[in-house]
């Protein structure tokens, strides 16, 4: 079981300042919400959660998220809960920025298929947006799908 779906966003544009890693497990969390990864000792904590993943899967996720935490800062961005698997992450770099002390963000949701033969079960989608340590003070996050945006904010740790 891949416990990351994919370093996406990190080989494919290696300078820029806001990247994505896809987490493929999350916290439970009903509503949308922000949570700060500060340095290795918090994404070691979150993954020891036992809400997040199993302790066995734990050292495959650390190895498997390449995050230089002397250098960025994690941005967990959860989008709640949804009824079935299916549902994806991706950052829309065109709609994201980083200027005057803050970083705007807009993540794009993508839905199952209508038709789509899928377990109902509960899921928590999220996906972990690395940032740099500085040169912003304030991060707005946009989360989107094709009728709604939710947008949330917050300044850094």
């Amino acid at each position: 079981m891949d416990l990351v779906q994919g370093s996406t966003d990190l080989s494919d544009n290696p300078s820029s300042e806001i990247r994505q890693v896809t987490v493929q497990y999350c916290p439970e969390n009903s509503n949308p919400a922000l949570r700060w990864i500060k340095d290795a000792a918090d994404f070691q904590l979150l993954q020891q959660n036992p809400n997040v993943i199993s302790p066995s899967d734990a050292d495959n996720m650390a190895a498997a998220i390449p995050v230089d935490f002397s250098r960025h800062y994690g941005l967990l961005v959860q989008i709640g809960s949804k009824p079935t698997p299916g549902y994806s992450l991706k950052l829309n770099r065109s709609a994201s920025s980083m200027a005057s002390g803050q970083v705007s963000v807009t993540i794009d949701i993508s839905q199952p298929p209508e038709d789509a033969v899928l377990a109902q079960v509960i899921t928590y989608p999220c996906t972990l947006i690395l940032l740099p340590k500085s040169g912003y003070s304030r991060v707005e996050v946009n989360i989107q799908d094709n009728k709604n945006t939710t947008q949330l904010e917050t300044t850094i740790p």
